[in-house]
């Protein structure tokens, strides 16, 4: 069967579990380690003539045991016996034969008694085997066809670094322990496949994957990178900075992570930045490095700092990139909130030393009045409330945090095992502000449609409404976390399903659970709660103890407009959750659309709404428009609108923006780094005025009113035959491309590739600027795959292993490294 070289037993899951015995069918073999160790010695400085007497395998197995070198696993070694004339013993010698290629590669020779001269002529031969029939595997490969990429190539012969290097891959992108190679039904498999076949060790699984790390490294890197940078707590106990790289190149955009950094210290901005600086140096991307996108934490903007005071040419806060998805998040948190009893305020913070403490939860006023009869006390939302100050993250970033049993109804420890300590600490105080800001008057009334409420009413309208989503999600865990209560729902859910299968389209059978870090599961869990209203009645209705889940009729009437109302954070947030990373130019056209969106909610312009919605979109509303003013204060973001080219200054002027002098000034200033002595011609054009166009429903297929999207139609034209030179200017001062030249093209990134011999400078400068990313999903995405590689076969694993194993697996079917054959190449390296 094929063999294990070089394994340590303590390595191997065979060394706890018995090994399967071998089917019949194969034959017993023995492997030369075990006749190695049966085999007589033969000294070797013993002469030829003295040695003619030991058979060959006894002389073959004396040497191999003392031959230490990994060259000798290419060839198969046999002994020639030379005569003399007279026919008596003259000399001993190893005849290497290559095992793959014996019909190209020429056999080797050496003297039984010179053996002592080394492996040089091997090792040079057995390396110019490998190149020739590397370069005819890449050429004759069966590349497997997996996202039309060349990631799988499966080579049409076996060479043991191909298959070394497949061994190491596999267990970088599946997630697979170094040990993997010790599994008595892979050796058997092997075994199967290609009899006699020699499989590397876990040691040696191991040694390869830090080999190919460490030479993949050393690439030079061409072209202009933007980064994704993000901290994650592992289950390893160990603190890691994710590092995401992101660059055009050959017209596809690639994102890789490039580091898994090892956190020692305490999480500041200096020494994140200086982290992430010494990081840029090591890769040798420093001086290709344009833009950062992070979260939204102030130690994340002492980061940035940081960076921009260790690289004079990074412009710093200026190129400063947010986290749009998680901005999104905090929009909806804002809106929820107010539907709360207390605010969602799950953590208590103390000092990691010990010697603070301080309780994040009574920090913050409570989003409503709570009503006499309940043991919580609450502080009524009013103007003259002061809001409590928000703890600092750059000081909650180096906090340790721990969930507060007082809460553990709306958030189960469980599911905040792993959350960043510094994000929650700053959604915390994001949402409490937002919340804080608004006041008890009446919300104004659109259209007549509905008559003021007194105050009186008002306060009873918060009252009904704050225990709406604690009730809902209180119903779903006890469905989930109780056998009888959840097969009790599952049989009335049944029931009316056979009596009229209309009513319950679907298969759908559960309530959905919240998870507390994710506002859109608080709208599944509301949406399921709804559609299976009848079942949740009857079920709240038949048991006691589940009465206090029972929504009234006018909580009944609030939970089906929030299922409505909140659709408007889906189709955003679905869009930059989504695998592709949505690209920056996209930011504030998008932002502007879910404001409109809200702006609506808040005038109750399709339909009357109660006036806690309205205030809740009010809220909302605050949040959005803070980090809309915080993306005017980075660069980027208005710039990557105007090189779209159907929209240009155009999407500004017909916004009303009094600020297209200064935009142009920053358009010229950020293509000076891409041509420092700009054109100076300019050509004058025409312009033809088009209305915007009128809301339409959502592309997403939403059918909540409340979804309508606000899109915008460019209001110029282009006309055919334009000079168009390489300058800032003359493009700014063109009318705007329509969007079907854009589509037909092939998409606005192939649209500026086919300006790229016109405007070779411009060209570069969009793809630049148009690449960079809305969101540092991508991170957390890595953080997933990191998770699902600290396993419980892998709870040991050291933190260089992990971030070799990390790299090389997210490396794979990029530039980086395009293929295995090429990973093959790197182990002879």
């Amino acid at each position: 069967m094929a063999q294990l070289i070089d394994s340590p037993a303590r390595n191997t899951r065979s060394h706890t579990r018995t090994e399967p015995p071998l089917p019949a069918l194969l034959p017993a073999y023995t492997s030369p380690h075990a006749q190695r160790r049966r085999a007589v010695k033969v000294p070797a400085d013993l002469l030829d003539a003295d040695a003619w007497a030991f058979p060959d395998a006894t002389l073959l197995a004396s040497h191999l045991k003392r031959w230490k070198s990994k060259i000798y696993d290419h060839y198969n070694i046999s002994l020639e016996r030379q005569l003399r004339a007279d026919g008596s013993p003259n000399h001993l010698v190893f005849i290497f034969t290559c095992q793959d290629h014996p019909e190209t590669h020429q056999p080797q020779r050496r003297k039984r008694m010179a053996t002592s001269t080394g492996t040089g002529n091997l090792g040079r031969s057995a390396d110019a085997c490998h190149k020739k029939h590397l370069r005819a595997t890449q050429s004759g490969a069966n590349h497997a066809n997996h996202a039309s990429s060349s990631t799988d190539p499966t080579p049409s012969l076996y060479t043991p670094a191909g298959h070394r290097a497949l061994i190491a891959i596999r267990c970088a992108r599946s997630h697979r322990p170094a040990n993997m190679v010790a599994d008595p039904e892979y050796l058997l498999e092997v075994e199967m496949l290609r009899p006699g076949t020699i499989v590397p060790s876990p040691s040696t699984v191991a040694r390869d994957i830090n080999a190919i790390y460490l030479a993949a490294s050393e690439k030079d890197f061409d072209g202009v990178v933007h980064l994704q940078v993000d901290g994650w707590q592992s289950p390893l106990v160990m603190s890691f900075m994710g590092v995401i790289l992101i660059w055009y190149e050959d017209g596809k955009i690639w994102r890789v992570t490039l580091e898994f950094c090892r956190l020692t210290s305490a999480h500041t901005g200096n020494y994140m930045g200086d982290l992430v600086h010494d990081l840029l140096v090591r890769y040798g991307l420093l001086e290709k490095f344009f833009a950062p996108c992070m979260d939204n934490t102030s130690v994340c903007d002492k980061t940035v700092k940081r960076m921009a005071e260790r690289n004079p040419s990074f412009a710093g806060m200026a190129m400063r990139l947010r986290c749009w998805a998680h901005i999104i998040n905090l929009i909806a948190k804002a809106f929820i909130a107010i539907f709360f009893e207390t605010p969602p305020k799950p953590a208590t913070i103390k000092a990691a030393t010990g010697k603070r403490k301080r309780d994040a939860t009574s920090a913050a006023p409570a989003t409503f009045a709570q009503h006499p009869s309940r043991t919580r006390s609450a502080t009524t939302l009013s103007s003259s409330t002061p809001a409590a100050p928000e703890p600092s993250p750059e000081d909650v970033s180096e906090l340790e945090i721990t969930t507060a049993n007082e809460d553990k109804a709306l958030f189960p420890a469980s599911e905040e095992e792993f959350v960043d300590p510094g994000r929650v600490a700053h959604d915390i105080g994001i949402v409490t502000e937002a919340v804080s800001a608004l006041t008890t008057q009446q919300p104004p009334c659109s259209r007549g449609r509905r008559t003021p409420l007194s105050p009186t009413d008002l306060e009873a309208q918060k009252l009904m409404a704050i225990s709406v989503f604690p009730k809902v999600t209180g119903l779903a865990r006890k469905v989930h976390d109780s056998s009888t209560v959840g097969d009790r729902f599952q049989l009335y859910v049944r029931q009316d399903r056979e009596e009229n299968p209309v009513s319950l389209p679907g298969h759908k059978t559960m309530l959905d659970r919240r998870v507390p870090t994710r506002w859109n599961s608080d709208l599944a869990a509301l949406s399921s709660h709804v559609f299976f209203e009848q079942q949740v009645r009857r079920l709240t209705a038949s048991d006691e103890a589940l009465k206090q889940f029972a929504l009234s009729e006018e909580q009944w009437k609030v939970a089906r407009e929030l299922a409505q109302v909140l659709q408007i954070f889906r189709e955003p947030t679905d869009y930059l959750s989504q695998i592709g990373t949505p690209l920056v130019h996209e930011v504030l056209p998008l932002m502007e659309s879910l404001i409109q969106r809200l702006k609506d909610v808040e005038a109750q312009r399709y339909a009357p709404l109660h006036e806690v919605t309205v205030l809740a979109a009010r809220a909302a509303l605050v949040v959005a428009e803070k980090y809309v003013s915080l993306a005017r204060e980075c660069d980027i973001y208005e710039i990557s609108v105007v090189l779209c080219p159907d929209k240009r200054l155009s999407y500004f002027r017909t916004r009303g923006s009094t600020d297209i002098p200064r935009l142009r000034n920053k358009c010229i200033s950020g293509f000076k780094r891409f041509n420092p002595t700009p054109a100076t011609t300019a050509t004058t054009m025409s312009k033809s005025h088009q209305a915007p166009s009128m809301p339409s429903l959502s592309s997403f297929g939403s059918t909540s009113v409340w979804a309508l999207s606000h899109s915008y139609t460019s209001d110029y034209t282009l006309d055919e035959g334009e000079e168009q030179p390489d300058s800032i200017e003359a493009y700014l001062e063109e009318p705007a491309t329509p969007k079907a030249a854009i589509a037909a093209a092939g998409g606005l990134l192939r649209w500026w590739e086919s300006q790229r011999k016109r405007r070779p400078n411009l060209t570069r400068m969009a793809l630049v600027y148009l690449t960079a990313p809305a969101t540092s999903v991508d991170a957390e995405r890595a953080f997933s795959e990191g998770r699902l590689s600290v396993n419980h076969l892998q709870h040991n694993m050291a933190s260089d292993p992990f971030r070799a194993k990390m790299a090389i697996g997210s490396w794979i079917g990029t530039p980086l490294l395009s293929s295995a054959a090429e990973v093959a190449a790197l182990l002879y390296l």
